[in-house]
C-alpha cells in the first residue's frame, strides 16, 4: 500500500498486486480422470485505492484483472467496492 499517493487527499491509500496460482499435478490427474477439463494456472493483476471519506466512512473500490481463469473462461475483468464504517 503507497499512502498519500495523491497530495489532495494524504489520507488514502493505494494498493497494486499481482497473485500467481499453480494447479499441482495430482489435482491435474484428478480432472483428468473424471474427464473434466483441466485446470492449469491463473494470474490476477490488481489496483485498488482505499479512500478516506470521512472520518467515520472509509471507501474501496477495487480493479481486478484476471487472466486465464480455467480451461472454458475467458480473461475476466472485476470490479468491487468495500464500505468501512466505524463507529
Amino acid at each position: 500500500m503507497w499512502k498519500g499517493a495523491f497530495d489532495s487527499c494524504p489520507d488514502d491509500q493505494l494498493g497494486f498486486g499481482v497473485t500467481y496460482a499453480h494447479v499441482g499435478s495430482r489435482a491435474q490427474a484428478f480432472d483428468q480422470a473424471r474427464g473434466a477439463p483441466m485446470r492449469g494456472s491463473e494470474t490476477v493483476l490488481e489496483v485498488n485505492e482505499l479512500a478516506q471519506i470521512t472520518g467515520w466512512l472509509q471507501l474501496q473500490p477495487s480493479f481486478q484483472y484476471v487472466i486465464a481463469p480455467g480451461p472454458r473462461l475467458q480473461d475476466t475483468a472485476v470490479l468491487g467496492l468495500r464500505a468501512i464504517v466505524t463507529f
